[in-house]
């Protein structure tokens, strides 16, 4: 019964998760000292959302039969390993564990600045937990709507990126959305990874994704410009911001970036990409760290 617990966690989508929030907090140690208590909250917020995502998720593809012929790993209200009982309590005591950690978190870290950036620090907790829950369960399902990757761009980058770089400095600077953009679109990457893996089963069970509108050929091509564009993207942001030359290790993933690129455009079944998965979310993560460690260097 815990393995199936663990199963439904799906941990290792949990690197990409703490990604944004990684980048985030590196940037802001450039011009501040971290402050660790907030950092380790900021995480333990970013891990009970993602696993929330995550049971949610397994409950909503189960409730519409979109895992009925599921390619990838099996999940566990699909496969009766779990009721939909049990995840629905499991979503509201998830749920609940964020709430109390992301409250915890922006008192301790904005307890010195205005109630205002107080209220919309909050509003925007209260948002990713609705997101996390959204994406397949619920009356607005924005991931079978096409907006999976809008959401995760905004969440996944411009939120855990930007909203982790002002907890630790407690001051905006805009330059930190460009590598909000570029942490967004590599989420998104894995995310239309998983979509395109499962082309032949999403719209038999109402799931419209961006990769079956654009079919197996376009799908493609929209994810090696999710994957190439945050590099370019990541150049000009280390040019505007004025970092040094050590700022470009991030630029040691390209020969990873680049042999995936190569193997999605040689996959002939959908069912092939399952195994890029992890690439890409390994791929994301080392392209954090790179960029992360060289701007402070």
């Amino acid at each position: 019964m815990i393995s199936s617990w663990i199963a439904a966690a799906r941990l290792r989508t949990l690197p990409l998760s703490l990604s944004g929030i990684l980048l985030g907090t590196l940037i802001a140690r450039v011009e501040t000292q971290i402050d660790w208590l907030i950092f380790s909250l900021s995480v333990l917020t970013a891990i009970l959302f993602q696993v929330l995502s995550n049971f949610a998720n397994d409950l909503g593809d189960a409730l519409s039969g979109a895992d009925a012929h599921r390619v990838g790993e099996a999940r566990m209200v699909a496969s009766g390993l779990i009721s939909s009982g049990a995840m629905k309590v499991a979503i509201l005591v998830t749920g609940f564990l964020s709430l109390v950690s992301g409250v915890l978190l922006l008192h301790i870290a904005l307890r010195e600045v205005s109630t205002w950036i107080f209220i919309f620090f909050l509003l925007l907790a209260a948002s990713s937990m609705w997101a996390a829950v959204s994406y397949t369960y619920g009356t607005f399902a924005y991931g079978y709507r096409r907006l999976g990757e809008f959401f995760v761009i905004i969440f996944f980058g411009f939120v855990a990126v930007g909203g982790s770089y002002f907890l630790q400095t407690k001051y905006w600077n805009n330059c930190v959305l460009i590598p909000g953009l570029s942490a967004g679109m590599l989420a998104s990457a894995v995310l239309n990874l998983n979509n395109m893996r499962d082309l032949d089963t999403d719209l038999a069970s109402g799931k419209h994704t961006i990769a079956n509108l654009l079919g197996f050929k376009g799908s493609k091509y929209y994810h090696i410009f999710l994957v190439t564009v945050p590099m370019i993207l990541t150049a000009l942001f280390i040019q505007f911001c004025g970092y040094g030359s050590y700022s470009f290790l991030y630029l040691l993933v390209l020969p990873a970036a680049l042999s995936h690129c190569i193997s999605v455009l040689k996959t002939t079944h959908t069912k092939a990409y399952d195994s890029e998965l992890k690439k890409v979310a390994l791929l994301t993560l080392l392209f954090v760290l790179l960029l992360g460690f060289g701007i402070n260097m």
